[in-house]
């Protein structure tokens, strides 16, 4: 599969395929004083069709690889319902984040929330 990763706004990372996007990653900088050295994934998402053909992973290295150049230190998320659900959080594990929290989620009493980080270096 012949994937292209772009910007599209200002954090938010799109992969293509023969012209169409086929799947989206959106970040954010966290309003701490660390100088934009950590950063925040929203979510990843792929259209149903093109998912496990490799897209979230190419989406996801693609954008490791670009926070390594801007010099951020960690990256980070927090699973909701549709990743738990699911037990997608396996999918970032398998890319070397770290669980390092869990707890209830706020909104959804009988689902659990899990933190993740990856430290660049």
């Amino acid at each position: 599969m012949n994937l292209k990763v772009k910007h599209k706004g200002t954090y938010q990372l799109v992969a293509i395929y023969n012209g169409k996007e086929v799947g989206r990653l959106k970040y954010v900088y966290p309003g701490d004083p660390s100088g934009k050295r950590n950063i925040g994934i929203d979510w990843i998402e792929v259209n149903e069709e093109y998912r496990r053909k490799g897209v979230g992973t190419m989406l996801l290295k693609a954008f490791i690889e670009e926070m390594q150049k801007k010099g951020v230190l960690w990256i980070s998320f927090w699973t909701g319902k549709d990743l738990e659900e699911v037990g997608g959080y396996s999918f970032y594990e398998k890319m070397g984040f770290k669980k390092v929290y869990i707890q209830e989620d706020y909104f959804n009493k009988d689902v659990p929330t899990r933190l993740f980080v990856m430290r660049l270096r």
